[in-house]
């Protein structure tokens, strides 16, 4: 997986920053005062706090959408997913996907066996508030359903149970 560099002299940024990053999105995260230093990691994305303040979910939005150019294959089971590509490939079968099914599948996939919910995964992949209302986050699920069954059938389910949705391999 990708690092992130944050390139800052402001403490308080940095703490709070890289704390983040590393629980909400799982990544190593290294903290330098001074661009130059931040060639130790050169494929590593670099954050710096030239617009203070700013909003996390601003750098996760960043982040992510770096993440989607990478080659970084992520397994689903028996299902291969390529964000650079925006590909689901299941043996010789592939489905196109947009980049917002790609960060929904990658979001369900780091929820892991917990599930995430409906207001964070909102959140996460639309930048949405808490409480919206809206039927943004069924929508896609219900359309990327539809792509993976109408090609191979349910070796693939998105779940939703107790107020959550998974990933669930068959």
């Amino acid at each position: 997986m990708q690092a992130v560099v944050i390139v800052s002299k402001n403490q308080d940024f940095t703490d709070v920053a890289s704390q983040l990053i590393r629980k909400e999105l799982g990544m190593d995260c290294h903290v330098v005062s001074d661009s130059s230093q931040a060639h130790q990691w050169p494929d590593a994305l670099a954050i710096t706090d030239e617009n203070l303040p700013v909003r996390m979910q601003d750098i996760f939005n960043k982040i992510r959408s770096n993440m989607l150019k990478s080659d970084n294959k992520i397994m689903l089971g028996n299902w291969e997913l390529s964000p650079r590509l925006k590909t689901l490939s299941h043996g010789q079968v592939s489905i196109n996907l947009t980049d917002k099914e790609v960060q929904l599948l990658q979001c369900l996939k780091e929820a892991g066996t917990c599930g995430i919910g409906r207001d964070n995964l909102l959140k996460e992949v639309w930048g949405f508030a808490p409480g919206i209302n809206t039927h943004t986050l069924e929508t896609h699920i219900y359309r990327l359903r539809s792509k993976i069954k109408e090609l191979v059938g349910n070796s693939l389910i998105i779940d939703a149970a107790d107020g959550k949705y998974g990933l669930r391999y068959e």
